[in-house]
């Protein structure tokens, strides 16, 4: 897996962020660049968001925009740097990947609420060496059908405060569970 493909981020930053900014905002302004996947408002220091788009070319036209006022505050708008590593979304699988979790989030929590859906077989937490939860996991189906099914169910997921970021693994359960 050492060629990466070199393609756009679909995804935009906009910081700094005033409290009272609301994911139904940002998706209300920058919808009018491109249909917005979803949304995610970071706590930090600045507050700063996340606005994923179905295409590249609307996050590249609402990059265009460089800097907006919202709500009061002026925010720099750019395209988000991808991580390391990170390429286009893995196309559907068995396997969907569950991120921007709550640290707090248990394994019973992600059973309960994953075995309501056909076809649930497993999921991994992603844990640190030091056994501190990464804040996402990976959960495996019966069939892609399952699969496919589950992440359009879980698209716009709310945990605590937190909107969870759903997409297809491209890791077997096999291999998920002997990397564990």
């Amino acid at each position: 897996n050492g060629a990466r493909l070199k393609q756009g981020s679909a995804t935009i930053k906009v910081q700094p962020l005033g409290v009272d900014v609301t994911d139904e905002a940002l998706t209300a302004i920058f919808g009018q660049y491109g249909e917005v996947q979803s949304v995610a408002i970071k706590q930090g220091c600045p507050r700063y968001g996340y606005v994923n788009f179905s295409t590249t070319e609307a996050a590249q036209a609402a990059a265009g925009s460089g800097k907006l006022q919202i709500a009061g505050t002026l925010c720099t708008v750019g395209l988000s740097k991808r991580r390391k590593g990170q390429t286009a979304e893995a196309p559907p699988s068995n396997g969907i990947g569950l991120f921007n979790l709550p640290y707090s989030t248990m394994h019973d929590e992600l059973v309960n609420m994953l075995s309501q859906y056909a076809g649930f077989q497993t999921v991994k937490m992603v844990h640190k060496k030091t056994g501190e939860f990464r804040g996402y996991a990976f959960a495996y189906f019966n069939t892609v059908e399952h699969a496919v099914a589950a992440k359009e169910m879980l698209t716009g997921l709310l945990m605590g405060d937190q909107q969870v970021d759903v997409k297809f693994s491209d890791q077997s359960a096999e291999e998920a569970i002997k990397d564990g």
